[in-house]
């Protein structure tokens, strides 16, 4: 069913650059000097000790700072001790200590600070730089690195002295990546990484009893590619600033394998769930002229259980997927959009199935929803334009609009469509401020009146209901050549006539 569509051309370009880094020589004060430069350029306040030993250069005391917006206070970000050391070939290799510590102060107008810090153990982790001064390419990998939550003060008092407990770790292996880091004219990052296994284990508890949770994960062969693209020339201060022609966000990330569990007390009781699947993928894609995104998820299934559940659910999916596409640029020319939904072979245990079904009156196969949708849109304004959002009205046209898939099964029965139609913009009366329709859609329902004789049966349709409900299939369907079959053609000619099957209804 549905692919992933988003980012596609990005993440191609993506790959070009950064699996062809550039061979100009580079030393350590170039990098360190990228960095920066590249922090500076957000106007963050850069604190570090230097100490040097020919070309190489020692960092300790790194720290970066920024104001909080309308706020007394400051964030600080302390790094942990790192070094740029020239490999004699043109690039340079940082290198950190065996253990690190990455830590976030929140420092108030006079009052205790909030800190965060997270311990990073690693095993075979390596980073080299190359390229030249404005367009440098780490290419890196660590056979392990495990991040855990360290000391963590709120207010100056630890959680412990609240109630409160957070910890728990979270672990990669087998990375392997390149990220490219450019400054001419734009900043740029682009980054290709991949990780064997990526694992997490965190155990909290909120003060005050008021619940606790574990959760745990697994992740099988995740890879992460991304293009990012922003203006030097922006006002930190003005968040808005960031929107313009320049920007570009370009996501795709893949996984293999994986399974996730939590359990814990909510306050209520206890609770606990599970989840797995055999792959997924997310996607997205956002600058001045689109924004599109797309995930899906494979061979999934789920369970969860709680106190305020009468009994557990679980179910399992074939396949879950949801992608779209929505043009962002003023345009005097129709523009594409579409939308694509699909939960395919989704099915649940007999258990769920005999509270309102215990005679087995339905067929219990898998079901599946699907649709698919496009068409093209003309936009007056930019979404960019700070005035897009103040319109009560989007400023814009519907242009056309296809059903390109439409399928609904379930309990034996079957509904399928398709249909093309265009909008005329200047007849705003024939539809009460809706632009005028013209085509027609193609609908086939199989098993609809089995479905309807099952639901009698059952006590949850009753005669009379069943008798207005045929009525009305009467109305818009016709018999189709097989058994059990109704076929519909939904239909709006130019002037503005709605018919069913030939016969008008409007």
């Amino acid at each position: 069913m549905t692919q992933s569509y988003v980012s596609r051309g990005a993440i191609a370009v993506l790959a070009a650059a950064i699996a062809t880094p550039s061979f100009a020589d580079i030393t350590p004060d170039d990098v360190w000097g990228s960095w920066q430069s590249y922090l500076s350029g957000f106007d963050l306040d850069i604190k570090a000790t230097e100490e040097r030993s020919g070309d190489d250069i020692f960092i300790t005391d790194l720290t970066v700072s920024f104001e909080i917006p309308e706020e007394d206070g400051t964030i600080t970000l302390i790094f942990p001790d790192m070094d740029f050391v020239s490999r004699g070939d043109g690039t340079v290799e940082l290198k950190y200590g065996a253990d690190m510590q990455f830590t976030a102060l929140l420092e108030g107008d006079g009052g205790p600070d909030t800190k965060a810090s997270i311990d990073v153990a690693h095993t075979g982790l390596s980073t080299i730089a190359s390229g030249d001064p404005d367009d440098i390419t780490y290419t890196y990998s660590a056979a392990s690195l495990t991040y855990s939550v360290g000391e963590v003060l709120v207010e100056g008092e630890p959680l412990e002295a609240i109630g409160a407990q957070i910890e728990g770790d979270v672990t990669v292996t087998g990375m392997t990546g390149l990220v490219n880091i450019a400054t001419q004219g734009l900043t740029s990052i682009e980054q290709d990484v991949r990780y064997n296994n990526v694992s997490y284990d965190i155990r909290f508890v909120a003060p005050e009893d008021e619940g606790s949770f574990v959760t745990a994960a697994t992740i099988e062969d995740l890879r992460m590619q991304s293009a990012f693209s922003i203006s030097e020339n922006i006002d930190v201060e003005d968040p808005a600033s960031i929107f313009n022609d320049e920007l570009n966000i370009a996501i795709e990330m893949t996984q293999g394998a994986s399974e996730t569990s939590m359990s814990g007390n909510d306050g209520n009781g206890p609770f606990s769930s599970q989840s797995s699947s055999s792959s997924g993928s997310f996607g997205l894609l956002f600058n001045s002229d689109v924004f599109e995104a797309s995930m899906s998820s494979f061979d999934a299934s789920f369970n969860v259980f709680g106190e305020e559940i009468p009994l557990p659910i679980s179910a399992e999916i074939g396949e879950a997927s949801l992608a779209f596409s929505l043009p962002l640029a003023e345009s005097a020319e129709p523009q594409a959009f579409f939308m694509d939904f699909a939960f395919v072979d989704l099915m649940v245990p007999d258990l769920l199935w005999n509270i309102f079904d215990p005679g087995a009156a339905l067929d219990r196969g898998p079901a599946t929803v699907s649709l698919g949708l496009e068409g093209t849109t003309k936009l007056m304004m930019g979404a960019f334009n700070p005035e897009f959002f103040e319109n009560d009205d989007v400023p814009g046209t519907l242009e056309s609009l296809t059903l390109t898939d439409l399928e609904v099964s379930f309990a034996g029965a079957e509904l399928t469509g398709a249909g093309d139609f265009t909008f005329d913009n200047s007849d705003m009366d024939s539809f009460d401020g809706f632009p005028r329709p013209e085509g027609a859609a193609d609908f086939r329902l199989l098993g609809g009146n089995q479905l309807l004789d099952s639901l009698i049966s059952m006590g949850l349709v009753s005669e009379g209901d069943a008798m207005g409900a045929r009525m009305m299939m009467g109305l818009f369907t016709v018999a189709g050549p097989g058994e059990d079959e109704l076929n519909s053609r939904l239909e709006v000619n130019g002037e503005g006539h709605v018919l069913a099957n030939g016969q008008r209804l409007r």
